[in-house]
This record gives structure tokens, sequence and C-alpha cells, in this order.
């Protein structure tokens, strides 16, 4: 007698069978499409984009429009935009900046109306609220990247509108009295609780400004040396301190300047 083999099959096949398994994937759930409501919220559709783009090549507009023979058509889309958004600090800021270069009106006017369209800008910011975000830390995973953006673009408005209405300010007062000066100053403390007054786009104007204001020309004219030191052929600046020169009473020194001017620039000046 032979020994049965313990081998799987071995009555018909002495060495066995093979067995074969197969091995089932794990599952992956096939992601369901999305509701139609849920991609909206994504997703702006054609309609809001047409009027989003719409929206922006009006504000680029703006600032095309002749002073003098589209007045009204400018008046009449800012008024447009307004209606839709009082607030809307983008029309409000460019309101602001068109009417500043507008050189068809006197100045008092034109004065008038920067200051207007500023403090248009501001009141349509909630000042508080804005120091207040702008008083906390914004950081980590939770900020919220739409705030910051939106917190931001209102801080570049503020400043820019009180930085305009300090400007102006500041011309009146070199043709004003007392209160003229004063509202200069004020306008000047507001911008400060923002940043320093005297940087930025024609920070040093306001900074050397506010000195000939308090009678302080012997500093001014170091500022306008320090500005001349990184900005050696800017005209203004001589012409500037030669102005300070000559209110000091340093007339030596004065008529070196005005030689200095025609040879530095003789296509500018006279012969002496």
């Amino acid at each position: 007698g032979s020994r049965q083999s313990d081998t799987i099959g071995s009555g018909a096949d002495p060495d066995g069978w093979p067995i074969a398994m197969v091995i089932a994937q794990p599952t992956v759930p096939t992601p369901k499409p999305k509701k139609a409501e849920e991609a909206d919220d994504e997703d702006p559709g054609t309609s809001d984009e047409l009027v989003e783009a719409i929206a922006a090549v009006q504000l680029k507009h703006l600032s095309k429009f002749d002073h003098e023979d589209e007045r009204d058509d400018f008046d009449a889309l800012v008024a447009m935009r307004l209606e839709d958004d009082p607030d809307d600090l983008d029309v409000l800021a460019a309101r602001m900046k068109w009417v500043g270069e507008d050189d068809t009106l006197e100045d008092d006017a034109r004065r008038e109306a920067v200051l207007a369209a500023a403090d248009d800008v501001v009141g349509a910011i909630d000042v508080e609220a804005l120091a207040a975000w702008h008083g906390r830390e914004h950081d980590g995973e939770d900020v919220d990247e739409e705030m910051v953006s939106e917190m931001d673009a209102a801080r570049s408005h503020l400043v820019e509108a009180l930085r305009t209405m300090a400007s102006i300010r500041l011309e009146q007062a070199h043709d004003g009295g007392d209160a003229e000066r004063d509202a200069f100053m004020d306008s000047w403390s507001e911008l400060d609780e923002w940043g320093d007054p005297a940087s930025g786009k024609d920070g040093w104007r306001l900074a050397l400004g506010r000195e000939r204001l308090r009678n302080r020309d012997a500093s001014a004219l170091k500022m306008i040396d320090d500005r001349i030191d990184d900005h050696p052929h800017d005209r203004e600046l001589y012409e500037i301190r030669l102005e300070l020169l000559e209110s000091l009473g340093w007339e030596h020194l004065a008529e070196a300047q005005r030689r200095d001017l025609l040879r530095r620039f003789p296509s500018q000046y006279a012969p002496l």
C-alpha cells in the first residue's frame, strides 16, 4: 500500500493542485457632482463676471474724464455707482483724485471740493472699527484672508484721504491765519495716528510745511539739505532752499544759492 499524500487533490495528482486567490482592492468612493447651488457659491456665473468687469472698466475710466468738457458725464457715472453702494471706497477715492487734479477751478473752489471729496472717503470708513482691527494680531490658520484684504484697502484709502486733506489745509494755512494753521495741525495729528506723516508720497512737503508754519526755518533748511543729498537734480529743492535762506536773512548765502541755481540750471534763469 502506497501512502496517500496530504496535499490537496492528491487522489488525482500526487503533487496536488495549486490554489489561486483573488484579493479585492479597497473601495474608493467616487466623488459626487456638486449641486448647482454649491457650484454657484464657489464660482461666479457669467452674469456676475460681466457685472464685475463692467464695474472695473467704469472705475478705470473715471480718471479719464475731461474736467472742462465731461464734468457732467463724470458726475453722472459717480452718482450711478454710489446709488448702488454709497460707501464704495474705490469710487469715492477715484472722485477725490479726479477733483484734486482739476485745474479748471479757482484755488479756493478746488480746495473746498477736494476737502469735501476726502471727507466723503473718511465718512465711508468705520475708523474706530478699523483701528481696533489693526490693533490686534491677525495670523495663524484661522485668519480670514478676504477680511485682511478688505481692512488693508480701507486703511490705504483712509491714509490717502487724510494725507490729501492735510495737503489742502497746508495750502490754506500758507495764505490764511491762525484758524487755517490750526486746521492743518489737526490734520497732521490725525494722519500721525496711522503712521509717520513725513513718509509716503510727498510726505516731505507736509513735514517741511509744518516746520515753516512753526517758524522753524532753520530746521526746514536742514530737511531740504538732507533731501538735496538724495535728489541732487531736483531744481525745486534748490529754489525752496533759496526761499529759506532769504527768510532767515542770510543774504550772503542766498546770493551764493542764486549763482548755484544759474550754474546748475543755466537754461532756466536769466544771467544775474
